[in-house]
C-alpha cells in the first residue's frame, strides 16, 4: 500500500484575492481547451484536479491515471470540485473554445478519494507551510494559463492582419532602359482576430494577476513580482505576475510581432510568386508596441483597422516582363508555425519509422552525441560518446544505423565505450510520424555547459518534463525554421550551447544571425566552464 503525506489545511491564500476559504478547500486557477465549451471546461477541472492531488497529497502525480481523473470528474456534482468560476471563456476564429476556470477542490473530499482507491493518507504541517503551498499552486497555475494563452494566441495572431499593396512609378536602372525597378509597398492592418487576441490577453491578465495586498506579501517574502502594464483604447492597466517564466512567454509572444505583421506573398497577376519570404531589402516600418526591462514590460496594444507596419522594396523587372504584367496582389499566408507539444514546432516528419531515441554525431558517424531522455536507448544504457560497432554481429559503417535497425524485433548491439565492448539490447519503436519542438523562450540567463544541461533536463513547461539541451544540428533546424522567420525570441548574435561535445573539456555552442547561422567548433580547454545562453529543445512522437 502506498503513504502519502497531506499536508492540514487551515487557512489558504487565494489564487486571486485573500478572503478566507473553509479547511481543507484549496482555490486553483486553472486553463484547459476543446472542441466545446463543454470540454475545454472539463480539461480545465482535470487540470484543477492534478494540481491539486500534485501539491496536497503527492508529488508523484504518476498515480493519477487516466481512469482515476475519470472517476474523480464524474464525482464533480458529489462534491469533489465544491464549485468553479469561469473568469475567461472565448471561442477561437477556429471554432473550437478555451476556458480559465477558479476552481474550488476540496481536499477532505478528494482525500477521501484517494483513500478509496487504496491510498493510506497521513495529515500533518502547519498554517506557514500551507500558505506556501497555496502560493507554489497558483506559481504553477500561473504559468499553466499564460502557456495556454500563448498557445491559443499564437495561431490567431496568424490571421490577425489584412495586407494591401500599392506600387509606384518604374524607374530605370540603365541608360538602355531595359531594366526597371518598381517600388512596391505592403501595408498590414489589423483585422477583428485582433480584437479577439487583445481582449484574451487582457482577460487572461485579470485572472491571473497578484492583489496589491499578495504583491505586498510577496514583496515581504523576498519574493520578485514582474508587472505587465498594457495601454489599450486610451486606458492603462497593470498586471502583476509570480514567476518570471511567465513574464519570459509574455515577452517571447510579443516579440512575435514582426513575424505575425509579414505573413503575407505578394504575387503577380500570372499567379507567380514573387516575394514569399520575410522582407530583407528595402525598409520596414513596424509600430512599436513594448518597452521591456528584466521586471517590467509595457504594451501598447492596438485593435482592428488600424495600420500597424509598411514594408517597402523594389521588384526589378526587364521592359518585356512590364508589358506582360496588369499588376500585383497580396495573399496572407494563414497559419504556418504551431506551438504544440510545448513550444514551437520546428520540423515534423509525418511518416512511419522505427525509433529508438539516439543522436549520432553526424550522419556518417556511428558515435552517440546525446541519448534522449526516458528513450528506449537510455533504458538500454547507451551513454553519449559510445561508439556502435555492430548491430546483429553486421558491423556498422558510414552511419548506416538506420539501416540496420528497421524492424520492430529485439536487436543486439555491441558497443565500444573507452576501452571496453559491451553488449546491449533494444526493441525500436514504430511510430506514425515524430518531430522537433523547441521552448517558447530562453532558459534563464547564460550557464557554463554543464549547468546548461541539467537546466534543460530540470525544465518542465505545458506539463512535458522531458526537454533536453539541443544538439548542433537541432539548433541549426533552429536557425532554419524558426530564427530566419523571426520567430521565438531568440538573441541575435548571442551564443547557444549545444550538446554536442568536442573533447572532453569542450562542446560546440551556435550564433543565431536573422539571415544564416554558424556553428562554431571552438576547443578551448576552458570552453565547457563558459557562459551562454540555453534553449531547450524536445522530441515528440505519435
Amino acid at each position: 500500500m502506498v503513504k502519502f503525506l497531506l499536508v492540514n489545511a487551515l487557512i489558504f491564500l487565494t489564487f486571486l484575492s485573500v478572503a478566507q476559504i473553509d479547511n481543507k478547500d484549496v482555490v486553483i486557477t486553472s486553463s484547459g481547451s476543446g472542441t466545446s465549451q463543454e470540454l475545454a471546461i472539463q480539461t480545465a477541472l482535470r487540470n484543477a484536479i492534478e494540481q491539486a492531488f500534485g501539491t496536497f497529497i503527492s508529488s508523484q502525480t504518476e498515480i493519477l491515471n487516466d481512469e482515476i481523473v475519470a472517476d474523480q470528474m464524474s464525482s464533480v456534482a458529489s462534491g469533489n470540485i465544491k464549485s468553479y468560476e469561469v473568469l475567461n471563456e472565448s471561442q477561437l476564429p477556429n471554432g473550437s473554445w478555451a476556458s480559465t476556470l477558479r476552481v474550488i477542490v476540496s481536499v477532505d473530499k478528494l482525500t477521501s478519494f484517494v483513500e478509496a482507491k487504496g491510498i493510506t493518507v497521513e495529515i500533518k504541517g502547519g498554517l506557514f507551510a500551507l500558505n506556501i503551498k497555496q502560493q507554489l499552486l497558483n506559481e504553477q497555475g500561473e504559468i499553466m494559463a499564460i502557456s495556454q494563452m500563448f498557445r491559443v494566441l499564437h495561431e490567431v495572431m496568424q490571421t490577425a492582419f489584412d495586407f494591401t499593396i500599392k506600387s509606384g512609378d518604374p524607374k530605370s536602372l540603365d541608360e538602355e532602359s531595359k531594366n526597371w525597378e518598381i517600388p512596391l509597398t505592403v501595408t498590414a492592418t489589423t483585422n477583428k482576430n485582433m480584437d479577439f487576441s487583445t481582449n484574451y490577453f487582457l482577460k487572461t491578465l485579470s485572472a491571473i494577476s497578484l492583489t496589491q495586498t499578495e504583491v505586498d506579501t510577496y514583496k515581504s517574502l523576498n519574493k520578485q513580482v514582474f508587472q505587465i502594464t498594457v495601454q489599450y483604447l486610451g486606458k492603462t492597466e497593470s498586471f502583476y505576475l509570480r514567476k518570471k517564466l511567465s513574464f519570459d512567454l509574455i515577452d517571447s509572444f510579443i516579440n512575435n510581432w514582426k513575424f505575425y505583421t509579414q505573413l503575407f506573398q505578394v504575387h503577380l497577376s500570372s499567379n507567380e510568386i514573387i516575394l514569399d519570404e520575410k522582407i530583407h531589402d528595402g525598409q520596414n516600418t513596424i509600430r512599436e508596441i513594448y518597452e521591456y526591462s528584466y521586471h517590467q514590460i509595457n504594451i501598447e496594444l492596438p485593435n482592428s483597422n488600424q495600420e500597424v507596419g509598411s514594408f517597402l522594396w523594389n521588384d526589378k523587372r526587364s521592359l518585356s516582363e512590364i508589358e506582360q504584367m496588369t499588376g500585383y496582389t497580396v495573399k496572407p499566408k494563414g497559419v504556418i508555425s504551431q506551438i504544440k507539444q510545448g513550444g514551437y514546432v520546428v520540423y515534423e516528419i509525418s511518416q512511419p519509422t522505427y525509433r529508438i531515441g539516439l543522436q549520432m554525431k553526424s550522419d556518417k558517424s556511428n558515435e552517440v552525441s546525446y541519448v534522449i531522455p526516458n528513450s528506449i536507448a537510455e533504458k538500454a544504457n547507451l551513454k553519449p560518446g559510445d561508439k556502435i560497432i555492430s548491430v546483429n554481429n553486421i558491423a556498422v559503417k558510414n552511419g548506416n544505423i538506420k539501416e540496420l535497425i528497421n524492424e520492430n524485433k529485439l536487436y543486439e548491439l555491441k558497443i565500444e565505450r573507452s576501452d571496453q565492448i559491451l553488449t546491449t539490447h533494444i526493441i525500436p519503436k514504430l511510430v506514425k510520424g515524430f518531430g522537433l519542438i523547441v521552448s517558447p523562450t530562453d532558459l534563464g540567463e547564460f550557464f557554463s555547459w554543464e549547468d546548461a544541461i541539467k537546466t534543460c533536463n530540470g525544465f518542465s513547461l505545458y506539463g512535458y518534463d522531458d526537454w533536453y539541451l539541443p544538439s548542433k544540428d537541432e539548433l541549426t533546424y533552429i536557425n532554419e525554421y524558426v530564427n530566419k522567420i523571426e520567430l521565438g525570441n531568440l538573441a541575435i548574435g548571442a551564443n547557444y550551447w549545444s550538446n554536442s561535445s568536442v573533447e572532453e573539456y569542450s562542446a560546440w555552442f551556435y550564433t543565431f544571425y536573422i539571415r544564416t547561422g554558424r556553428a562554431l567548433d571552438v576547443t578551448h580547454d576552458s570552453l565547457k566552464g563558459s557562459k551562454h545562453k540555453v534553449r531547450a529543445v524536445r522530441i515528440f512522437e505519435y
